[in-house]
């Protein structure tokens, strides 16, 4: 069996997840999300779950077990339960980037993302204790982002095989998303 898995990467509050799950009920993909893998490290951990300790959990095991650590874990999941289509949802680095190319035979990466004040007001009305509660308070989050990564964020999301625009409504990603599909001939 050979998996195809697509990678969604993008700035928060692009509608990463939004398109994940859009996948997923039309197209059948099984979602796997990193930063999920790093929550349930952090429960098995003890480790309460803010932004900052998830951050310092996940760069202190990917400095332990190397930067493809999660892609391990994932790779493992997938082939252990035989799973032909998968969303990847928060590829983090060049890194990660690389593993997936050099250790999947169909892999692509979707960049999906949406202008900065649109994310800011996504993020405010998704609320929750990660949304940010002033314009300041957002451009520090995405700058505390930006250090995660190895390099340029920007050269990163360069790395996109496609780039879908989130300016808009969901249905309008939907669309988009349809169109890729078709594309690449990706039918349900």
């Amino acid at each position: 069996m050979q998996s195809i898995i697509v990678g969604v990467l993008g700035r928060i509050g692009g509608g990463k997840g939004t398109a994940a799950r859009y996948l997923h009920e039309k197209y059948g993909f099984h979602i796997i999300s990193m930063g999920d893998m790093v929550r349930d490290e952090a429960v098995k951990r003890g480790i309460k779950k803010t932004r900052e300790n998830l951050q310092k959990l996940s760069t202190g095991l990917r400095l332990k077990y190397g930067q493809d650590y999660f892609c391990k874990q994932a790779l493992s999941r997938i082939q252990k339960q035989k799973i032909e289509r998968v969303i990847i949802d928060g590829i983090r680095s060049t890194l990660e980037y690389k593993f997936w190319k050099e250790n999947v035979p169909y892999f692509v990466l979707i960049r999906i993302d949406a202008d900065k004040k649109i994310r800011f007001e996504r993020l405010k009305k998704r609320g929750g204790s990660r949304a940010p509660r002033t314009w300041t308070d957002f451009l520090d989050q995405e700058k505390g982002e930006d250090k995660l990564y190895p390099g340029s964020f920007d050269q990163f999301l360069s790395l996109s095989d496609y780039n879908i625009e989130n300016n808009s409504t969901g249905k309008v990603l939907q669309n988009n998303l349809d169109i890729l599909m078709h594309k690449l001939k990706i039918f349900k």
